[in-house]
């Protein structure tokens, strides 16, 4: 009832309030947070960045900017509801053209985000690391050496358009499966692997290959992560201010890297006792 007589009011004044107020009035009602949701969206496919859980008939969209979210939507009183079925090629579409307002972790500098405002600074970093054998891992001391050997990189990666350019410098197989790849490695067929750390981690413990292999210390290339905005979203000026002004406290950068690293150890756990897979040598 008190919600129904706010909205009475406002339109009175509308009605009575001189031209120049009545603009003023609805641009106040076109941010009311009674009347706007915002749409958000990211990787569907890349945990722990972003992904898609199924429990039974239900299904989740689950991303490390999911206390982000909470904090900004109790900052503004603004909903957040997450958009995740279909293509995520098709889902940044439907971003540019409006029908979306948010992407939960682009790349700066790629061309599949060219149509989005990028908040600055980026609250969190993709770095690409090798994963090797245990045995070998000592015998890579720097770039150049990968380039006499043969490695591989999964389909499934997200990778900023510098890094893909990297790529071409380097025999590289790619895999659509996690499986293959690694069966590859561990049966000497390739040397190497490319990968995101967090992807690699993941895909590791998945396979219960995560003690099994060693992740170089050195980061390879560096894939800072940044929320993208719609051009044509109505919320465009008001999610720019509020999500820029939240990232550059250091105190939220610690609070989303905490986080990470919680749903690394909780991804990890889920896996632990998997049995890893006998890979033989091929024929």
């Amino acid at each position: 009832m008190k919600k129904l007589l706010q909205k009475i009011f406002l339109a009175v004044l509308i009605i009575s309030a001189p031209e120049g107020a009545q603009a003023q009035i609805k641009k106040m009602l076109s941010y009311n947070p009674d009347q706007h949701v915002v749409l958000a969206t990211g990787f569907l496919d890349y945990p722990p960045i972003g992904y898609i859980k199924t429990e039974g008939r239900d299904r989740y969209f689950i991303s490390v900017f999911d206390e982000v979210m909470r904090d900004f939507s109790k900052n503004t009183g603004l909903k957040v509801k997450y958009v995740f079925d279909g293509d995520y090629r098709d889902l940044i579409r439907k971003t540019e053209g409006g029908k979306i307002d948010l992407v939960l972790g682009i790349y700066h500098e790629t061309k599949m985000y060219e149509g989005f405002d990028i908040v600055f600074p980026s609250m969190i970093n993709n770095p690409v690391s090798i994963i090797t054998l245990p045995e070998k891992a000592g015998s890579i001391t720097n770039l150049s050496q990968l380039k006499k050997l043969k490695g591989g990189i999964s389909n499934k990666e997200y990778l900023t358009d510098y890094v893909n350019e990297q790529l071409d410098a380097y025999n590289l197989e790619r895999f659509d499966s996690s499986n293959a790849m690694f069966e590859k490695l561990f049966t000497g067929q390739i040397d190497y692997v490319f990968a995101s750390y967090f992807f690699g981690i993941v895909e590791t413990s998945k396979l219960g290959l995560r003690d099994r292999l060693s992740f170089s210390k050195q980061v390879i290339w560096n894939m800072p992560l940044f929320f993208g905005i719609s051009k044509m979203s109505e919320l465009r000026t008001l999610l720019g201010g509020k999500l820029a002004a939240y990232s550059e406290k250091p105190e939220n950068k610690e609070k989303l890297e905490k986080y990470l690293k919680k749903m690394i150890y909780e991804i990890e756990e889920s896996y632990r006792g998997v049995v890893p897979p006998a890979y033989s040598l091929p024929q």
